[in-house]
């Protein structure tokens, strides 16, 4: 809940309160985005070996409560932001947050990447944790807990999406980031009451980074050495039945790996901006916040997940005998397609948008207080698509990592996948930068995305590029998925 009304929001507090321009706002959102995803592969390790999930899953709580809080302060006092400024109208010469001001914006708003990512990195595996794999009646329950994790997600964000981003945009950032901070400490509250009641997960006190590390220089060292016939001798030692009944090994396989998104969608960022130059009129009296449009295919998920999870994976099953319906890749390869239908989309209703901005001579108009005749629910469309790709890709990777993974690494398992969105939001702001520097000449703001108004500019052309993008990253995807091999049930020694 108090994540997601920051990242959703936090361009429109770079813009107008700290005033730096859309490009850069849009960079630095994405930067603090893929900061906290490539940085839980570091707490996913200080969980599984050091920590234990549980409880590096409170530190990070505490770590993200300390950068709310200097937020909420930096927001309150005038004198830790720049002076109140209209950064939209042409003549305006707004004073961007420098030195100290600046300096304490990106301490707090990194401390939050940190403490996102200890959530990020053990919350997912904390809560399969207390399935038992081998259990089968529980295997099923395991798979439904990440459907009902992403319907907990999403029913916080509808509050997030709705209520927090509006006390933010009406009543102001620092009530709205008190509010964020206030439900995060009732959600780790709750969160502890519980513990009378979980499986806590047993610290191994080794690192898997440490042991793969390990295997490379020994493999750098050995390299002179003569190769065994037997192929299976480069791999593991000879073991007693006692010692194997607590090791645990992924079987050898030629191909281990397939290529993860490589194009994000920039729905969080350009579309908030396309929202605050458009009508926001919910009724005579209540105009929806732009920052607030993420509600639409969250709105859906609290409708989506349960069918999916109730209804159609039963009935799938009953056709396929798969557990879960369809395979995780298969329905990874479901999201990826319906990721890259939404960024089309997205260009399309942009193109419409200018249009309509072309046609009432409002080319030049000042966002907000000018809005477009044409409605912000026109973006419900994209919102939508991308949506469902999220039900299909988000969990089908959650479900994936964990099932293929040792115990002893379950949480640096579920990093995967936030490391590969962490990927794409780096990603995305170089190629904001790139698309820029290479499209200079095509407008006047000197580039697709550069300067503050959005209809100079030729948004819709960086939507169909990455529709393109996500497409051909498709299409490797289906190549390398291909050849993957599913991991076996790893049965007790015992039970042999």
């Amino acid at each position: 809940m108090a994540n997601m009304a920051l990242a959703v929001n936090f361009v429109t507090y770079f813009t107008q309160v700290m005033h730096y321009d859309v490009a850069d706002a849009a960079n630095h959102v994405t930067n603090f985005m893929g900061a906290s995803y490539i940085i839980s592969i570091v707490m996913a390790c200080l969980a599984d070996a050091y920590l234990g999930r549980f409880r590096a899953l409170f530190i990070a709580v505490l770590v993200e409560c300390v950068g709310l809080s200097l937020l909420t302060l930096q927001a309150h006092y005038p004198k830790l932001k720049p002076p109140i400024c209209n950064i939209f109208l042409p003549t305006s010469n707004c004073e961007k947050a420098s030195g100290g001001n600046a300096v304490l914006l990106f301490f707090a708003i990194y401390l939050l990447a940190v403490g996102n990512a200890g959530v990020k990195a053990a919350l997912p595996a904390h809560g399969a944790d207390q399935f038992d794999l081998k259990d089968p009646k529980e295997a099923t329950q395991m798979s439904s807990f990440f459907n009902w994790l992403l319907v907990g997600v999403a029913a916080g964000g509808s509050v997030s999406l709705t209520f927090f981003v509006w006390v933010q945009d009406n009543k102001g950032f620092d009530l709205g980031f008190g509010l964020s901070l206030i439900a995060l400490l009732l959600g780790a509250i709750i969160c502890i009451f519980g513990l009378p009641w979980y499986r806590i997960h047993v610290v191994l006190g080794s690192s898997a980074i440490t042991e793969i590390i390990q295997v490379y220089v020994a493999s750098i060292r050995n390299r002179q050495l003569q190769l065994p016939e037997d192929p299976s001798e480069l791999h593991e030692i000879p073991m007693d039945k006692e010692a194997a009944f607590h090791q645990e090994f992924l079987p050898h396989r030629d191909v281990y790996s397939f290529i993860m998104t490589l194009c994000l969608a920039q729905l969080q960022t350009f579309s908030v901006q396309q929202g605050v130059t458009m009508d926001t009129k919910l009724t005579s009296s209540f105009n929806i916040p732009p920052a607030s449009l993420p509600i639409i295919p969250i709105a859906f998920l609290l409708i989506l997940v349960p069918i999916y999870d109730q209804i159609f994976v039963p009935l799938i099953h009953k056709i396929t005998g798969i557990p879960t319906g369809i395979t995780y890749l298969q329905r990874v390869g479901v999201g990826l397609v319906l990721s890259a239908l939404s960024m089309a989309i997205a260009g399309i209703m942009e193109v419409k948008r200018k249009n309509v901005a072309k046609h009432h001579n409002m080319l030049d108009a000042v966002p907000v207080l000018q809005p477009l005749p044409i409605s912000v629910f026109w973006l419900s469309f994209q919102f939508f698509v991308f949506g469902i790709a999220d039900l299909f890709t988000y969990v089908g990777l959650l479900e994936f990592f964990y099932s293929q993974a040792p115990k002893s690494i379950k949480s640096i398992s579920s990093c995967f996948l936030w490391s590969s969105m962490a990927v794409g939001y780096f990603m995305s702001s170089i190629t904001v930068k790139l698309v820029n520097h290479v499209t200079q000449g095509a407008t006047k703001s000197k580039g697709w995305l550069a300067g503050n108004n959005i209809n100079r500019n030729h948004l819709e052309n960086f939507y169909w590029l990455l529709a393109v993008l996500s497409l051909i990253n498709f299409i490797v995807y289906l190549f390398v998925a291909s050849k993957y091999k599913y991991r076996p049930q790893i049965l007790d020694v015992e039970d042999e």
